[in-house]
Order: C-alpha cells, then structure tokens, then sequence
C-alpha cells in the first residue's frame, strides 16, 4: 500500500524531549564511568528508533483537563466534552482517544494505565467542519499517532477526499463534515464518534441517537468560538463528563511564540483561545466569580434567628423572579432559594406563602427592583404596593448600575471568604448561579472598536434578572442586627405604615 500523504503532526522536539523524560538526570550522568556513558549512548539510541518508530507508546498527557479526558473509563459517562483553547492538545486527544478504540488496545501509558477490553472490530466516525478541516487537522493528527501496523487501507472519493480508513483487525473509521448536514449522522451506528470542534445541535442530536444501539462513546474536543450550548448541555447532564484546559497546560510550545501569540488577542479573545471558556462568558461582568467553592457552599439549615429576605425583579409579561438570602450575624449574603413565579397576583401571594412555610422563617424584608417595583402596572397598582399587600416590608435600593456592580465586587472579592454566597441549591440552568457565571456585558459594547470609545457599556439582556437582584441586595448593606431587631427602612416604605407581621418594624 503506497503511503498516505499527510503532515506529520508529530512535535519536532519529541524525540529528545520523550529522552529526556526517560534517560537519567544530567547530575547522575555526570558521576556516570566510561563505560556506563558508552552504554548511555547505545540505551540512548535505542530508545530514539524505538520512539520515532512508535511514538504513541510513549505519549504522556498534558497535566489537568487533557490528562484527565484521556484517562478517563467510566461507563455512566456517555459524553467527553474537553473544551480548551487554542493549542492545548485538544485534537492530538481525540485523535490518540479514537486510535485506541480502532486498534482495539492501549496504545500509551502501559507500565501504569489498567488493562481494557475493547470492541473488534469497531466503527467509528470523525466529523468536522469540511474535508479540507480533515485533512489540514484530524486525518493528519490520526495517521501521525495510530501505529502504521495497523493501518490496512486509506480510501478516498473521486474528489480526494479521505472517506473512510480500514484498520487490520476489521475496524472502519469514517470521515464525515457538518456541511453534509444532519442526514449523514442520522440512521448510522456507532461504537465511537469524535467531533473536532463544536457540532451543531442537530449533528449532535443525530450522533447520540447512532450510539444508542451500540453503547458507544462520543468525544467532542472544541474551543467553543460557537454553539455554547455545548457548555451548558455538559454542566446539565449527569452522562456528559466536562473537561477544561489552558495553553499554559501545554508544555511543547515555545514560550515565546505562546507569548507572541496570546500578545496578538485582544483581552475577550484571550478568554476563549487561551483560557477555553465559552465565548458565552466572555466578557462577564464579574469574572471573579466561580461556579465552586468558596462562592458555592452546601445546601443546610441555617441559625432559625438570622433573618430571611426576598429579592424580586417584577415582570408583567413574565414570570416574576425571586431569591430567597440569609443574613448572616457578619452582614454576609447566603442565597440559599430561587423561584420564578407567574399567574395573577393572588397566585403569586399563594405561591410565595407555601414557600415562605418551608424556610426556617417567612422574608422579613423584600429588595425589589427600583424600577418596575414603583410603576403601576396590574390593575393601577404597583408591585410594590402588591407586595406590601402581602405582608411583605419592600425597599428600594439605588439602580446606578455602575456604583452596584462596585458593590457585588466588594461582597464576592471580600477575604478571608466571599461575603455573598449561594448553596447548592441554587444551581440549574436559569437559576442564580447560572446566571451569575453568564452575566456579560453586551456584545457591541464588548466587541466595539475605535469608533465605539465612547458608548457606555451596559450588560446584555440575557442572564440578568438574578445578577440584577444580587445587585440591589448588596446595594442594600443589609444590617444583621437591624433586621432582627428592628430595621429603619429609609426613602422607600410608606412611614404611616408598620408590618408587624413577622415581628419587625418597617419604618423609621
């Protein structure tokens, strides 16, 4: 068989760096006598046939998420997403992850990776964006870490194109491209696909769906410059396994050209080719903020004393969004409940007293949006009257949305912990943690160049109706001790009024 052309993708320094790793130290090969260097020598080359012959035997995972992805073997997990940014390793570890279910054996790590049964012969497929992404990126990544031995036959179209390679054992890999659409992944069977960069959701859905029958694995590698849905999809689903990794991971690239590269982006282009977050987080309003500890903390019951307050961003046309937070004796924020509520107002009222009933104590104070909370818009009544109506003491905060921002920076950045926190609770798609990982500002103001200095720059209008309450309750410096014991609330309750419903007094 004539031998495919393709371009090496082998890392020009591998030979010696992999010699490196596996000869001794240069102190110990200092003390060595002349005959243990003579010996060195021939060991030394040996070992360089032996490693430009068989280079994937040698392989080692970049340390983190690349290391993690290719170590992997858990059954319950159906989905490897690795999202990582521009030259992390991403393709070399789909590439090696698929060799590996073709050739139906261990291909690196032997003297310390568990022994695994593999299906032959398997069928597995790669999909790209088109067949020149092939054969620029995943044919040559491939045919350079497969093993020649296996490599039975490379069959091409009438166009030149790589549609399919037959492995020895039996197995076949197929090439396929998202421009071909959906119906080339419908109706296919499949042990192993591997998508090199983010599928649309409907090559996505058609893969699943072929990997049914057979139980098979599907291992998307991708810097997520599009379809970010895939984020979410891995965050939300117990079978997707989520893999994250930086340039900085990779050590084969030169720390010059790294610099000269990242020196070359702009500070949003960094976060997706370098870091690999989602271009949907680009730009986040509060980047310090991280879906884990110590800003995430267990669900659990809490003091029954510290008080509880709601917050509430009022819609008309929508449902109504609402946190539930402890204060705690420090003047720290726990979000620990969210609703989103819709119906008539008395549905509300009914909803929010059911929820009232499972917390340790009903809301003894209600942030709400300074906005819609003071405009007549039910009946000529405004939410705020509404929620007074309920039993319910409601204050207004200042909306300068600049001076609020300051504030949820200084509560999330406080030490030796975060003064605003949320439990676990507190997850799933749409609710507050989510929204706060996903709070950015808007994409002309992010993307704007010269001509753009001077507009201001305001948050995009997705994700916001939690970060906007977070907001008004850290403008709020909610006092621990004044809402347990009898809080002045200033500027924004009727003072003719008082609630003594839940044993406090809202006025001055």
């Amino acid at each position: 068989m004539a031998k495919p052309l393709y371009v090496d993708k082998i890392p020009p320094t591998y030979i010696e760096r992999t010699l490196s790793r596996l000869l001794p130290s240069k102190q110990e090969i200092e003390s060595y006598t002349p005959h243990q260097l003579w010996e060195l020598d021939k060991k030394t080359k040996d070992y360089a046939k032996l490693i430009k012959a068989d280079p994937v035997r040698f392989y080692m995972p970049n340390p983190g998420g690349q290391w993690d992805f290719m170590t992997l073997d858990d059954a319950s997990v159906r989905v490897l997403l690795f999202i990582a940014g521009n030259k992390t390793g991403k393709t070399t570890a789909g590439a090696i992850k698929m060799a590996e279910f073709m050739t139906g054996t261990i291909l690196w790590g032997h003297d310390f990776r568990p022994t695994k049964k593999f299906k032959i012969p398997c069928y597995g497929c790669v999909f790209a964006e088109d067949f020149d992404s092939h054969k620029e990126v995943t044919l040559p990544a491939y045919l350079s870490w497969c093993p020649k031995k296996f490599i039975k036959n490379v069959v091409r179209n009438p166009t030149g194109a790589v549609v399919h390679i037959e492995h020895t054992n039996g197995s076949i890999l197929f090439f396929r491209t998202y421009d071909q659409g959906a119906d080339k992944a419908e109706g296919k069977d499949w042990d192993i696909v591997w998508c090199d960069e983010p599928p649309p959701r409907t090559i996505y859905t058609a893969v699943l769906r072929g990997l049914v029958t057979l139980n098979g694995l599907f291992v998307i590698t991708a810097t997520l410059l599009k379809e970010t849905w895939l984020f979410d999809e891995g965050e939300e689903k117990s079978f997707v396994r989520i893999f994250k990794s930086s340039i900085d991971d990779n050590p084969w690239i030169s720390e010059q050209a790294k610099r000269d590269f990242i020196d070359s982006l702009t500070e949003e282009e960094r976060e997706v080719r370098v870091t690999g977050n989602p271009v949907s987080l680009v730009g986040r309003v509060y980047k310090e903020f991280i879906e884990a500890p110590p800003f995430i903390i267990p669900d659990q019951e809490f003091q029954y004393d510290w008080p509880v307050v709601m917050g509430v961003d009022p819609h008309e046309r929508k449902a109504v969004y609402h946190l539930w937070a402890t204060i705690t004796p420090q003047n720290d924020i726990i979000i620990f409940d969210w609703a989103l509520i819709k119906g008539s107002l008395e549905q509300i009222q009914a909803e929010l007293m059911a929820i009232d009933s499972r917390h340790t104590m009903p809301a003894v104070l209600c942030v709400m949006d300074p906005n819609r909370g003071k405009a007549k818009q039910i009946d000529e009544m405004s939410w705020e009257e509404a929620y007074n109506n309920y039993g319910y003491p409601v204050a207004f905060t200042d909306d300068n949305i600049k001076i609020g921002h300051t504030m949820v920076h200084s509560y999330l950045l406080a030490k030796p912990k975060p003064r605003l926190r949320f439990t676990e609770k507190c997850r799933g798609k749409g609710g507050p943690v989510h929204q706060m990982g996903r709070y950015a500002w808007a994409d002309w103001a992010r993307n704007k160049g010269n001509q753009g200095k001077d507009k201001k720059e305001v948050p995009a209008e997705i994700n916001k109706d939690f970060p906007d309450i977070i907001r008004y309750l850290c403008l709020a410096e909610l006092d621990f001790d004044q809402l347990k014991y009898g809080p002045k609330i200033v500027q924004t309750v009727d003072l003719k009024q008082t609630y003594n419903r839940f044993g406090i007094r809202a006025g001055v």
